[in-house]
C-alpha cells in the first residue's frame, strides 16, 4: 500500500528517482515489517481463533462433560431414588407379609390357647365329675355300711342269742309231732293240731304248761343279755317292740271310725273329732281299750308263734 502511495506521489509530483530510491529501502523495511506484523497478526489471529476454537471445544467438552456428569448424577440420583422406592416397596411388602404371617400365627396361637383352655376345662370338669362320682360312691358305701350296721344291730337287738322257753301251745305241738310217722304230711298234721288246740278248754291246755322255773331262768338270762346292749341297740329294740304293739287309741279309732263319711266330713275331720273324743275319755274307759289292745296283741303273737312252729316243723 505504501509503494502504491509512493508511485502515485511520483506520478503526480516531482519526487526524484534518487529520493524514491533512497526511500525505497525504508519503505521496503517498513513493508517487510508490516508484512511481518501482518503475518504475525494473522498468525496470532489464527492462533487466537484456533485457541478460541480449542477453548470453545474444550469448554464445550467441559460443558458436555459437566452436562453429562450432571445427567449421570441426575440419572444416578433417579436410579438411587427408584432403587430406594423399590427397596421401600419391597420393605413394605415384606412388612405386610410379615404382619400377615404374624397375624395368622397370633390367630393360630389364640385358637390353640382357646382349645387348650377348653381341653383343660373339660379335663377339670371330667376330674370334678369323677371326684363327685367317687364322693357319691363313698357316701353310698358309707350309707350301706351304716345300713348294714343298723341291720346287724336290729338283728342282734331283735332277739336274744338263746331260745325262749316253750309255751303250752309249743309243748302241745312238739308232743303231737313226736308221735307221728316221718313219712306223713307234716303240714296237714300241724293244721289239724292247731284246730284241736283251739277247741281245747283252758283246763286241758294247762296240762301242757311249762315248768315256771324255765320261765324264771329265761328271764334271768334275758335281763343279763339286755344289760349288754348299747344305747343304740336299746333304742332300736324299743322301736322294734313298738312296731308290734297295739295301742288303745288304735282300737278306739277302729271301733268308732264311721264307715261312711257324711255331711261333707273329710277323713281328717273325722280323725280329729275321734281324737278329741278319746282324749275326753276317763282313765277307766281308756283302760278298757288298753285291755282290748293287749288281748289283740297276745292273739297276734300266739298266731305268729304257731306259724313259726309250723314253719320249723315243715323244715
Amino acid at each position: 500500500m505504501l509503494f502504491t502511495v509512493l508511485r502515485i506521489s511520483r506520478a503526480h509530483s516531482a519526487i526524484s528517482n534518487a529520493a524514491f530510491s533512497h526511500a525505497r529501502p525504508t519503505v521496503s523495511s517498513l513493508v517487510a515489517t508490516r508484512s511481518f506484523l501482518t503475518t504475525a497478526w494473522v498468525e496470532a489471529a489464527k492462533k487466537d481463533a484456533k485457541s478460541t476454537k480449542t477453548t470453545r471445544a474444550t469448554a464445550k467438552k467441559v460443558k458436555s462433560k459437566v452436562s453429562g456428569s450432571k445427567a449421570a448424577e441426575k440419572s444416578e440420583k433417579e436410579k438411587a431414588l427408584a432403587k430406594t422406592k423399590k427397596e421401600s416397596g419391597l420393605k413394605e411388602k415384606v412388612a405386610k407379609a410379615t404382619e400377615k404371617v404374624l397375624t395368622k400365627e397370633k390367630a393360630k396361637a389364640r385358637r390353640e390357647k382357646a382349645l387348650a383352655i377348653k381341653k383343660a376345662n373339660a379335663l377339670k370338669l371330667k376330674e370334678k365329675a369323677k371326684l363327685q362320682r367317687e364322693k357319691v360312691r363313698l357316701i353310698r358305701q358309707k350309707v350301706n355300711e351304716e345300713k348294714e350296721k343298723e341291720r346287724l344291730a336290729i338283728k342282734n337287738a331283735r332277739r336274744p342269742p338263746f331260745k325262749k322257753p316253750k309255751t303250752a301251745y309249743t309243748n302241745f305241738m312238739s308232743q303231737t309231732m313226736n308221735g307221728q310217722d316221718l313219712g306223713t304230711d307234716r303240714t296237714e298234721i300241724l293244721k289239724q293240731s292247731a284246730k284241736v288246740w283251739s277247741s281245747m278248754s283252758e283246763e286241758e291246755k294247762t296240762k301242757y304248761a311249762v315248768d315256771p322255773k324255765e320261765r324264771v331262768e329265761y328271764l334271768v338270762k334275758y335281763n343279763a343279755w339286755k344289760a349288754t346292749l348299747t344305747p343304740k341297740e336299746r333304742r332300736i329294740r324299743r322301736k322294734n317292740n313298738a312296731r308290734g304293739t297295739i295301742q288303745a287309741y288304735n282300737v278306739f279309732m277302729k271301733e268308732n271310725f264311721p264307715k261312711k263319711l257324711e255331711g261333707g266330713m273329710t277323713f281328717i275331720d273325722a280323725s280329729r273329732t275321734l281324737r278329741e273324743r278319746y282324749l275326753a275319755l276317763s282313765e277307766d274307759e281308756k283302760a278298757e281299750y288298753r285291755k282290748k289292745a293287749d288281748a289283740i296283741l297276745a292273739a297276734r303273737n300266739e298266731a305268729k308263734e304257731q306259724a313259726n312252729t309250723q314253719k320249723a316243723a315243715a323244715a
